[in-house]
């Protein structure tokens, strides 16, 4: 999901495994085809044929933020919400 902040930009991204730069390289991509750097030919070929270096910048790490982790199962014993 992508949501418009003016000045910025706010992506939530969900999955069950990410590889090294993953997130960073998506908000790349994205932040590409928004300032008009790669069309979506581009980032729809890099992604079918895996070809990373089509996408450009790896955005950095600053402004990141891991909100959650659900393992789909409770983690430490019985989960927090229960005991509240």
């Amino acid at each position: 999901m992508l949501s418009d902040l003016g000045d910025g930009a706010h992506i939530d991204v969900c999955g069950n495994g990410f590889l090294y730069n993953m997130v960073r390289i998506m908000a790349g991509a994205i932040v590409g085809c928004g300032l008009g750097r790669l069309s979506l030919q581009t980032v729809k070929d890099a992604l079918c044929g895996g070809g990373r270096d089509l996408l450009g910048k790896t955005m950095p790490a600053k402004g990141l933020t891991l909100l959650g982790v659900d393992y789909g199962f409770p983690l430490f014993g019985a989960d927090r919400k229960d005991k509240e």
